[in-house]
């Protein structure tokens, strides 16, 4: 498990509390904050679409709106979940969870963002991927690894334009909308020097 010290303590205080300051200009202007599990309907919303149009997310069926926040829930309670809203509603989100269950891969988190349409290409995506990344690190997180499914140049671009380095494609291993997917996986280092681990370093 990552330290549960003062990092942790932050996250579960902030819960209610705005994560950053505003960001755009004029009607664009919009604020980041930590998500809830109340927000899962409007973040289903945004999600729909990459599922049952495309396949920039590699899953098959929308999921309920209860998985959804099960979801939620459990990634709130080990990484975190960020919110864009622009009065009042959600129009972007971006999260870090898991990587691999084994214990050595603790450190690393799998990290990805969404923007609804209207909103892409005004800066909603790299602010809740630069605020993200500040909290992960804040959490004890040293690494964040982005999947791509390709072809997604933007998506490439973008995630080059943050820092991530490709480390690789698996090929032909996601199969969806009639055909196989080649995954890119790209990778950020968050911080540097020893992980915060103190689980071991009481022991």
């Amino acid at each position: 498990m990552l330290d549960p010290g003062p990092a942790r303590v932050l996250a579960s205080a902030s819960v209610r509390e705005p994560i950053g300051c505003r960001h755009g200009m004029g009607s664009q202007r919009f604020m980041i904050r930590r998500a809830q599990v109340e927000d899962a309907a409007q973040l289903l919303e945004i999600y729909r679409p990459f599922v049952e149009r495309t396949a920039v997310s590699l899953e098959v069926e929308l999921p309920s709106c209860e998985e959804f926040a099960a979801r939620m829930s459990a990634i709130l309670a080990t990484h975190e979940w960020l919110v864009a809203e622009q009065q009042g509603m959600v129009v972007g989100y971006a999260y870090g969870c898991k990587h691999r269950e084994r214990e050595a891969y603790r450190f690393s988190a799998e990290v990805s963002a969404y923007v609804t349409g209207p909103m892409r290409c005004v800066g909603v995506g790299r602010a809740l991927y630069g605020r993200l990344f500040e909290r992960l690190a804040e959490l004890g997180y040293c690494n964040a690894l982005a999947g791509i499914v390709l072809p997604n140049e933007p998506s490439v671009a973008f995630h080059q334009r943050l820092g991530f380095a490709s480390v690789g494609v698996y090929h032909g291993s996601g199969f969806k909308l009639g055909r196989w997917h080649d995954v890119a996986w790209f990778e950020r280092r968050l911080r540097h020097g020893a992980p915060a681990d103190r689980s071991r370093s009481n022991a």
